[in-house]
């Protein structure tokens, strides 16, 4: 015990080295490596594998999600917040999901997706709803809302590792609840996997939105712009 205990000591220095390659991973070392010292060296990895599968199970409710922008005279879309030179397109949002969907992280992918994109669907409703209701009182109604500004959302799925049925759902509903003031959603860059089980939900889907999914984000911009000029 005295010669584990000693052996796992002298790797302290290693600690700096995990902080700065993932801070997770070295919570996981830091929990690890105390639970052993001050209980025991069973309990201690006992602690590490729960500490290590608990930040696996917060990566997975959380995954990576991002704004993309384009770079000029290019067809490459780029993080905003990591890369310079990039150009926002006008009345389009870029979204960029790294993970999987699934029905215990749909709600986070939602509220982030309503988040970059700056435009909630349902106070969108809201809004027009109170001003068609004052507007029956002064005979007129101009529906000027900031949402004006956006008419397209592509979401990059090229990341997306695994959907259930719960989060091709919620994609559908995403459409839905956009098109309903006027915002197209388009995706691009599925996996074989991915594709399939959009197809297979379609199936059983027929009632709703069926969901427009292109090769490339840059097949998305080009068939979104065109369809903004034959408005």
């Amino acid at each position: 015990m005295h010669v584990a205990l000693k052996g796992m000591l002298m790797q302290a220095k290693q600690l700096s080295r995990f902080w700065k390659l993932s801070k997770l991973d070295g919570i996981v070392w830091i929990v690890t490596v105390l639970t052993v010292v001050l209980v025991s060296i069973d309990v201690g990895l006992l602690a590490g594998l729960i500490t290590s599968l608990a930040s696996i199970l917060l990566l997975s409710i959380k995954p990576y999600v991002c704004l993309l922008e384009h770079i000029p005279n290019t067809d490459l879309y780029l993080d905003v917040s990591r890369y310079r030179g990039t150009a926002a397109l006008k009345g389009i949002r870029i979204i960029h999901y790294s993970g999987g969907l699934n029905f215990a992280n749909k709600s986070y992918f939602k509220s982030r997706i309503i988040k970059l994109v700056d435009v909630d669907p349902q106070k969108v409703l809201k809004i027009r709803a109170k001003k068609i209701k004052s507007a029956a009182y002064e005979n007129k109604f101009h529906d000027n809302t900031n949402h004006d500004k956006l008419h397209t959302i592509l979401i990059d799925m090229s990341a997306l590792h695994y959907a259930d049925p719960s989060g091709i759902s919620l994609l559908h509903a995403i459409v839905k609840d956009y098109s309903s003031i006027d915002i197209a959603v388009y995706f691009a860059g599925c996996s074989v996997s991915i594709f399939d089980s959009i197809l297979k939900y379609n199936e059983y889907a027929a009632d709703e939105h069926q969901l427009k999914v292109f090769v490339t984000i840059h097949d998305a911009v080009t068939y979104a712009l065109k369809e903004i000029m034959l408005r």
